[in-house]
């Protein structure tokens, strides 16, 4: 018995229809990550995937260490896995910029008679610590990488976290979806008028 051979023009449509499926897949998992990072943002003021965040650094206070424009990857930690000289973000408890998220170097540990642990931070460049301390409730995490001066990778970032490359990445994948479907739809009613 001899198996009758598929004809070229039906090898192609389902070629077809699986990159459809799988651009469509890659293109709702983009907007569903764009959702969860907006989500996260407007939540907290920055994204966590896995206890990792990332941030920009847009002062010179912990130059020439980590250079203004720097790319930071900060990894949540609990204040007791924190030792002298870490680099940590944490939320500044600073009148004039209360709640913003500062990059800083722990420059003493206090232990508390009660078993609170508070930090004193202060940036490299900075003459004075800061004159508040880091608590359980204000710190972010611990840094554990950063770009030097002139990364490639930091201004990729900073493109992608300003406003119209942020646009970018949630309105032109929600338009080529849209695209794609409605050409999926079109293509199907062609097909079902020409039978």
């Amino acid at each position: 018995e001899i198996e009758a051979l598929e004809p070229e023009e039906e090898k192609r449509t389902r070629l077809q229809t699986r990159i459809s499926i799988l651009v469509t897949i890659m293109l709702v998992l983009t907007v569903l990550l764009c959702l969860y990072v907006v989500i996260q943002v407007l939540s907290t003021g920055y994204v966590n995937i896995g206890g990792f965040m990332m941030f920009r650094v847009v002062t010179g206070s912990m130059e020439p260490t980590i250079p203004v424009g720097a790319l930071l990857v900060t990894k949540q930690a609990d204040i007791q896995q924190i030792q002298l000289n870490d680099i940590v973000c944490f939320r500044t408890q600073e009148a004039e910029i209360w709640g913003k998220v500062v990059t800083h170097r722990v420059v003493e540990l206090l232990n508390l008679d009660n078993g609170e642990i508070l930090l004193r931070t202060q940036g490299d460049a900075n003459l004075v610590a800061d004159g508040y301390m880091v608590t359980k409730g204000n710190l972010i995490g611990k840094v554990i990488w950063h770009t030097g001066d002139g990364s490639v990778v930091a201004s990729i970032f900073s493109f992608f976290t300003n406003k119209v490359g942020f646009l970018g990445c949630i309105v032109f994948p929600c338009l080529l979806l849209a695209g794609l479907i409605l050409m999926n739809r079109f293509g199907d009613t062609e097909k079902e008028g020409s039978r």
